[in-house]
């Protein structure tokens, strides 16, 4: 089993796996951005209807607020005086590529700070490829960042960050998270076909699941964790009765300076990673 950076695939020989990340878009409700966008713009414009230099300005006046910078950095990046639907998107498609980009270089630093470590086994990316280790052979009491999770019987791959393997065999999961807020509970929005507020779900068979990030890594974290008690090592359970799978939040500044992290442990949703698994092989 390879991993290629260029293309992000997962490959075992020739035959492609489905990623954890894509994986979870399908069970996802497909969200139609531009009247998103046009819904947000028009929500700008009632006070100035007309009047085209304040909507931008009540929109950038938005963004700012939102991401901690100043009016006159806001305009300075995304000032114009004709607002658009395609204008609010790059704005909203830079906001997504600055949190990518702080994100890869929190990770790369957190993965340079574990290869050294003589507890430590550690797969690099050579001439774009990643090879996986053999899960069956993993060693308690090693730490794998970035370890290739992979299930031949569903052929189903992903990479959490960080697997550490307890001196008993049991599994401790932590992945890191960039954005900008952790949703620890649904939040209801309005419905425009419904004409009333309703709380996003995930799609069949895990539709008794409300949509919100922390749910997402949740199952994220059961799968890499469903996989790896598939080759044999289950997840660690601590005193507190909690299972350890961990979201490490990492809390920036608005200069993009990391101020702290804070642990979320999420619970394990073996049986609805063990539907998405089945019906993905069933689909194929």
């Amino acid at each position: 089993m390879i991993f290629k950076e260029s293309t992000h695939k997962y490959l075992n020989g020739n035959v492609p796996y489905t990623s954890m990340t894509s994986l979870l878009k399908k069970f996802k409700e497909q969200k139609d951005w531009n009247a998103i966008a046009a819904a947000y713009l028009n929500k700008h414009s009632k006070k100035h209807p007309d009047d085209k230099v304040k909507i931008a300005t009540a929109i950038l006046a938005d963004v700012a607020k939102k991401k901690e910078l100043t009016k006159k950095a806001a305009h300075k990046r995304w000032g114009t005086d004709k607002p658009t639907v395609e204008w609010v998107r790059s704005i909203w498609k830079d906001n997504s590529e600055d949190a990518l980009e702080r994100g890869s270089a929190y990770h790369l630093k957190r993965e340079l700070e574990l290869v050294g470590r003589s507890d430590v086994h550690y797969n690099p990316v050579e001439n774009d490829e990643k090879a996986s280790f053999d899960l069956t052979n993993l060693q308690p009491g090693m730490t794998y960042p970035e370890l290739i999770c992979y299930s031949h019987k569903y052929k189903i791959a992903g990479q959490a960050d960080v697997i550490t393997i307890t001196d008993n065999g049991k599994v401790v999961v932590r992945d890191f998270k960039t954005s900008a807020k952790i949703q620890t509970e649904p939040i209801a929005f309005y419905n425009q076909k419904l004409k009333r507020k309703v709380i996003e779900r995930f799609n069949s068979p895990i539709s008794h699941l409300a949509y919100y990030n922390l749910n997402e890594y949740a199952l994220q974290l059961s799968g890499y964790a469903y996989i790896l008690e598939m080759h044999g090592f289950p997840p660690l359970v601590d005193e507190e009765g909690r299972t350890a799978l961990i979201i490490e939040h990492i809390i920036f500044n608005k200069n993009g300076i990391v101020t702290g992290t804070k642990d979320y442990y999420v619970p394990y949703l073996k049986e609805e990673v063990k539907a998405l698994f089945e019906y993905e092989r069933a689909s194929r």
